[in-house]
């Protein structure tokens, strides 16, 4: 004959395995849904990884815009980076900027702006001709695409001196002149921590604005010699 206290025993036993199987079905199930969730990956632009050590990336070099200047066809080649960050979306880095190369179609010789694929061109602005002095905060001519453009500015990263593995904006960068067929690049301003724009100072000279590891800066860009006139500090003294 059982006890009170065996029937209670046992109906304590039965109740728990059923929790714990109602337990391990509610599991199995939640993980049947997870893995039927799509994964979308988030997209981050203007980003390269440089991490040596991610095993998990995997990059594509791909062909971005394409602008014909100076009879030449210029294209942008940008990496798109992919890899899973442990849960349920991927990340990926696009829409960034390694290099230009400039293809003539009479000839099919192809030059390249810069040596190989690993810096980070942040910002491309054609400097034109102006048909007249401006002092707007974007001069007219540089967004007026039938005025002739006499050179290419760029930022470009070369280095990770963040440290954070990656090329961005957080980077020290620098600012290059080419001509508009992507010859003669030169650094016109190195130590540059953030560009700030470009603007119309009188009809043959920019403004560029700038920090440097000193401050806020601004520098005026002959556009007939396509050098620097001179540097200046902005203070508040």
């Amino acid at each position: 004959m059982e006890s009170g206290l065996d029937t209670g025993f046992f109906k304590w036993v039965w109740r728990f395995n059923a929790l714990a199987l109602a337990g391990l079905l509610l599991f199995a199930g939640a993980m049947v849904l997870w893995e039927m969730i799509p994964r979308t990956a988030s997209s981050v632009s203007g980003v390269v990884n440089v991490d040596p050590a991610d095993e998990t990336l995997v990059e594509t070099l791909q062909i971005g815009g394409v602008t014909v200047i100076d009879g030449l066809i210029r294209y942008s080649v940008g990496r798109e980076q992919t890899y899973d960050v442990g849960y349920s979306s991927g990340k990926s880095t696009r829409n960034n900027t390694l290099n230009y190369g400039y293809l003539d179609p009479e000839s099919g010789d192809l030059r390249w702006l810069l040596d190989g694929f690993d810096a980070l061109i942040l910002e491309t602005i054609a400097l034109r001709r102006p048909s007249r002095a401006s002092r707007s905060s974007v001069s007219e001519s540089e967004n007026d695409e039938t005025q002739e453009t006499v050179a290419t500015l760029f930022l470009i990263v070369d280095q990770d001196t963040s440290g954070d593995k990656r090329l961005s904006r957080s980077d020290i960068g620098r600012l290059a002149l080419s001509m508009p067929d992507g010859t003669g690049l030169k650094n016109i301003l190195e130590d540059v921590h953030a560009f700030r724009g470009v603007q119309a100072f009188d009809a043959v000279r920019r403004l560029i604005r700038y920090e440097d590891s000193t401050g806020d800066k601004v520098a005026i860009l002959n556009l007939a010699t396509l050098t620097l006139e001179k540097t200046l500090t902005l203070t508040l003294e």
